[in-house]
């Protein structure tokens, strides 16, 4: 079961137009390979993969906004919902400007909070693909070796949702979470807040749940009260897939 719509060509093109650079930028090396992520776009299409979302960097330098580091996330048309509302993705970052390797690696994405979360694991293989004699075919390969992985990741997000975490961990993780982007004595606000709860599904303090009231908290920003400051939307590209995988890296040392 999917939900949600795939983006369009002209969708794609108005959210992040560097994905249909059809060269690299000036000044790259003879050595570099462009490989072109609107032609994976077309290739994943034909397996029934399609691209949800989609943003790039921003750049003040003329002419290059149609080469920068992009993020285009995808599902699998028949892709399974994981502990009720939640789909397996594949992330896919690329530039044609030399700023990134072109890379894949699984997200999930969480309906109900319309939330894209990225995994980092030894158990979960991501993929950097070089601008040097890479191929279309490395690429292929690559995704389905990430397919692969659904099962196990499937698995996990199951294993964290039924792990309890008591009270004196949550305040760990929290803590531990803030700072992963803030230097202690930058922080706006105690850490503590982290663990607000912003619907009723996430309540019950299972790994899951706490590890997504903390994601969200931390990526969506909080708002100001009468003791602390408001926090800000995490709105860098690279901020924003550093902090999520570091967040996930962290929520796997709870298990044990």
């Amino acid at each position: 079961m999917n939900t949600g719509t795939a983006l369009t060509p002209d969708i794609l093109a108005q959210r992040a137009p560097s994905i249909f650079a059809q060269s690299a930028y000036r000044g790259v090396s003879d050595r570099y390979n462009f490989l072109s992520t609107a032609s994976v776009i077309q290739q994943l299409a034909t397996v029934d993969i399609l691209p949800y979302s989609a943003r790039q960097s921003r750049t003040r330098i003329e002419g290059k906004a149609g080469y920068v580091k992009h993020v285009v996330r995808f599902r699998a048309v028949d892709a399974p919902l994981i502990v009720g509302d939640t789909i397996p993705e594949i992330v896919l970052t690329n530039s044609h400007d030399r700023a990134s390797a072109f890379s894949l690696e699984l997200g999930l994405f969480r309906l109900i909070c319309s939330n894209g979360l990225v995994t980092s694991s030894a158990l979960f293989q991501s993929y950097k693909i070089r601008h040097v004699f890479s191929s279309m075919t490395d690429v292929q390969e690559a995704v389905h070796s990430i397919m692969g992985q659904v099962p196990l990741l499937e698995a996990t997000v199951q294993q964290w949702a039924s792990i309890p975490v008591p009270l004196d961990a949550q305040h760990r993780f929290a803590e531990q979470a803030m700072g992963l982007r803030w230097e202690q004595d930058k922080a706006p606000f105690a850490y503590d807040r982290l663990l607000s709860t912003r619907r009723q599904d996430d309540v019950v303090p299972t790994l899951w749940n706490i590890y997504n009231r903390v994601q969200e908290n931390l990526m969506r920003g909080m708002p100001r009260d009468r003791y602390s400051k408001a926090s800000r939307t995490v709105t860098g590209l690279d901020t924003g897939l550093t902090l999520n995988r570091r967040l996930w890296a962290l929520a796997e040392t709870f298990t044990h």
